[in-house]
């Protein structure tokens, strides 16, 4: 089985700094961006790593995949195994969002993602290349 990392792939996620429960820490991303000095950004790779919260597989190895609809792209990025270190795939939840929105705010997380499972991406100018 071949992983996501050992792919040319364009992805759809978003940078995250985890905080110690795990929960996005928009505040320590934002001060590990602001970082300019290699010895500052070493430390902080280790006091704080960040990872790319990767929500979904818009192109692999040459095949655009926007035209499918959001189940067939899951199941493609999930057939490749595991996300490199510093990847993390989430997982599509294919009902209950309501109830898992509710969750999502009463746990005070950030952001949700609602995607319609069935239609495909727009098609858009294509910057990866």
């Amino acid at each position: 089985m071949c992983c996501v990392a050992c792919l040319r792939a364009v992805l759809y996620g978003e940078l995250v700094v985890p905080d110690h429960d795990g929960r996005s820490d928009f505040a320590a991303l934002r001060r590990r961006s602001l970082l300019r000095r290699p010895r500052e950004i070493s430390r902080s790779a280790v006091s704080m790593p960040a990872l790319l919260a990767v929500f979904d597989l818009l192109k692999v190895n040459g095949d655009g995949l926007r035209p499918r609809p959001l189940f067939e792209r899951k199941s493609v990025l999930q057939r490749y195994g595991a996300p490199a270190p510093g990847l993390q795939a989430i997982q599509h939840v294919p009902a209950h969002g309501e109830a898992l929105f509710r969750e999502i705010a009463a746990d005070d997380q950030e952001g949700s993602l609602r995607s319609v499972r069935m239609r495909p991406i727009a098609e858009v100018a294509d910057r990866a290349g």
